[in-house]
């Protein structure tokens, strides 16, 4: 006896896409609300439960009917209606055919007539489908070989009876992956749309991934597979392997894509609200993930889709805004994992990215943006022969990028940066990792970033942590009004730096005229605590007590002194450092002229009134000084060392003759920057 199709009896889903577990079916007589009796055998002997329930997944069983007209009704648990399907056929008019070749040749068909096919290619190969045949006469236009199919030689048409979902095995997509699947996927979308929306389905399979596949003006419709079950295998150099563009509330989503180091985005969203999810895209050496609202010089598409970057532009017509790429995943690429420019108000969430041979994620003009929750691995690459090598002989990426590093955000306001986790900056190529390498970047490159808010992400393993950069290569203006709190900061300072001589840029550092922004209750863990703020117009505290090494001078020269013990620490909050040094000779040479401690961790302020500070002289040996007693040094980082407190007229410096071969030094204060 012949069963309801896939078609008649779908997977429970609800409106977004997700199973209905339990749900409930009943069948009557087409065009009533007479209950018919459902068999779980193909005898007809054992009768099914009233309703038939559906499992945790929202998958209904097997259902066996005598040949006939049916109406389908399916409900949640509770009793909503969920989808109902009138006049729908178990094998009707008694015709099933094994494949849709054999549908197309059949000679004893009629108009009016429902049949069924058990495949697209090959029984059971998913494209199992209904049909209802009509003349050429009552259908508009001409087959299209993917829903509806010309019969030979006839006048007759067989056209795809319309279920609550489709999938791309029922429009001809061949999930062996020897042909190309992309125009079939295209007509699948194209067939959802048309019908208001809906779920497109990629069963499990591999979907050869020839050419663009480019779509405008989707509403409604999810493009969904099966996890990594989906795969889309790209072959040849291209634009973005799936682009939809000038449409709204879409999703994309349980795929895995591999670029197989052909040139191309993976995955571009340039839509109203539509989002990518789910997805992962491996060996792309461009963008992976990218969603796009306009180009440098202006927001919007214009009636081509082209943004202001693009040749040819011409007046914007749509304007992209609060898409979003959530539990996303990418192993291998060359250019930004997660890229988002000219899309206000969307969001980068939860996505993992491992070896990137440039940023993590950016938000370039994308103001009011989120990146929230993402773990970026060894981003911010530099090989200059990894790309052009994977990439069929192509010179894709020819420098192997690098970018900003981690997440790079630039000529954008309000931007949240939060709980993310980034370990490994440029960690490959020491030569080439200085603070451009930056961990969180926020830049000038196109114009200045406002209100950055930078809190709870962990960093570690990178030159810089977080770069507030001005314009050019760490040159004056460029980040206002920032917030960088509780970040957690791990072996920051690796590697040599280029251009920049041996410094390290530690965990935050600020560029001048960067100003103001706000620093507090970060902590670094491991090596130094490095705050840099050349500015001296922002609140940097760094809570924790930080290392740093004082240097005794005579005469502004350190030769021939030794320590036993040379520590000093220091505490910053907004623009005051705390410190304490503590210094034990074991020579000091035979150098004469005034004492100077070197080696203050940040540079003072130089207007600020010049503090004194707290100063325990012991010299076994040598001249006592009175009263000796020590002030910070304006716009310096260092503090001069005087004799007589109580002298107000003249302020003597200690010398080398207040000063023993086994001195100690204990100092204690604080200062502007």
């Amino acid at each position: 006896m012949p069963r309801l199709s896939f078609e008649a009896v779908p997977r429970a889903l609800d409106a977004n896409g997700n199973p209905i577990s339990y749900a409930k079916l009943r069948v009557y007589v087409a065009g009533s609300t007479t209950p018919v009796t459902t068999y779980s055998d193909v005898a007809l002997t054992t009768a099914q439960t009233v309703p038939v329930l559906a499992d945790s997944s929202g998958t209904f069983p097997e259902i066996y009917l005598p040949a006939g007209a049916y109406k389908v009704r399916i409900q949640t648990p509770s009793g909503s209606l969920v989808q109902e399907a009138d006049w729908v056929v178990s094998s009707a008019d008694g015709l099933s055919f094994q494949t849709v070749a054999a549908l197309k040749a059949s000679g004893v068909l009629h108009a009016g007539a429902y049949v069924s096919t058990q495949g697209f290619y090959t029984p059971g190969d998913r494209g199992a489908a209904q049909y209802l045949i009509v003349t050429d006469d009552d259908f508009p236009g001409s087959p299209n070989g993917y829903s509806d199919h010309a019969i030979t030689g006839t006048s007759l048409v067989a056209k795809l009876v319309p279920g609550p979902t489709v999938n791309a095995a029922q429009f001809g997509a061949d999930l062996t992956g020897a042909a190309s699947a992309v125009a079939a996927v295209s007509a699948m979308l194209d067939y959802v749309n048309v019908r208001g929306g809906g779920l497109a389905f990629l069963p499990a399979g591999d979907y050869r991934w020839d050419g663009s596949l480019t779509k405008q003006g989707l509403n409604g419709v999810i493009l969904e597979g099966e996890g990594n079950r989906t795969k889309l295998i790209r072959y040849g150099n291209q634009g973005a392997a799936i682009r939809f563009w000038g449409g709204a509330n879409n999703r994309i989503r349980s795929l895995l894509m591999d670029c197989q180091g052909y040139a191309g985005r993976g995955i571009y969203l340039q839509d109203r609200f539509s989002g990518i999810e789910d997805c992962e895209c491996n060996n792309c050496p461009n963008r992976p993930f990218a969603m796009n609202g306009g180009g440098n010089a202006s927001f919007g598409l214009d009636s081509a889709g082209r943004n202001s970057d693009d040749a040819g532009f011409t007046t914007a017509t749509f304007f992209p805004t609060g898409c979003w790429i959530d539990g996303c995943r990418v192993t291998r690429a060359g250019e930004t994992a997660f890229s988002q420019k000219r899309m206000f108000y969307s969001r980068i969430t939860h996505c993992t990215g491992i070896t990137v041979y440039s940023e993590g994620a950016t938000a370039d003009l994308c103001s009011y943006s989120v990146i929230e929750g993402n773990t970026l691995l060894n981003v911010g690459l530099i090989n200059t022969a990894e790309w052009p090598n994977l990439d069929d002989g192509g010179t894709i990426a020819g420098a192997g990028g690098g970018g900003v590093g981690g997440i790079g955000i630039d000529a954008a306001t309000g931007v949240r940066v939060v709980n993310n986790t980034i370990i490994g900056v440029d960690s490959l190529t020491t030569p080439i990792n200085d603070r451009r390498r930056a961990a969180i970047n926020v830049v000038n490159n196109l114009a200045a970033s406002f209100s950055t808010i930078i809190a709870n992400n962990h960093i570690e393993s990178a030159k810089t942590g977080i770069w507030l950069k001005g314009t050019g290569a760490g040159a004056a203006g460029g980040t206002f009004r920032s917030s960088i709190t509780g970040n957690t900061f791990k072996d920051m300072g690796t590697g040599l730096g280029v251009g920049t001589s041996l410094q390290r840029f530690g965990a935050i550092w600020i560029d001048a005229l960067n100003n103001p922004n706000y620093a507090t209750g970060n902590t670094q863990i491991g090596t130094d605590m490095i705050l840099t703020d050349q500015s001296g117009n922002n609140w940097v505290d760094s809570l924790d007590w930080a290392t740093f090494t004082p240097v005794l001078t005579i005469g502004g020269a350190s030769t021939g002194i030794t320590y036993g013990t040379q520590s000093g620490r220091y505490q910053r909050a907004g623009r005051r450092v705390f410190f304490e040094i503590k210094i034990v000779l074991t020579a000091k040479g035979s150098l004469t002229g005034a004492l100077k401690i070197a080696g203050l961790p940040v540079l003072t302020d130089a207007n600020t009134i010049s503090p004194t500070a707290d100063l325990i002289w012991i010299c076994p040996g040598a001249t006592v000084p009175v009263q000796p007693w020590a002030m910070v040094d304006n716009n310096a980082t260092t503090i001069s060392l005087f004799a007589d407190r109580s002298d107000t007229t003249a302020y003597a410096a200690l010398t080398e003759g207040n000063l023993s071969a086994t001195q100690t030094i204990l100092l204690r204060g604080s200062y502007e920057v």
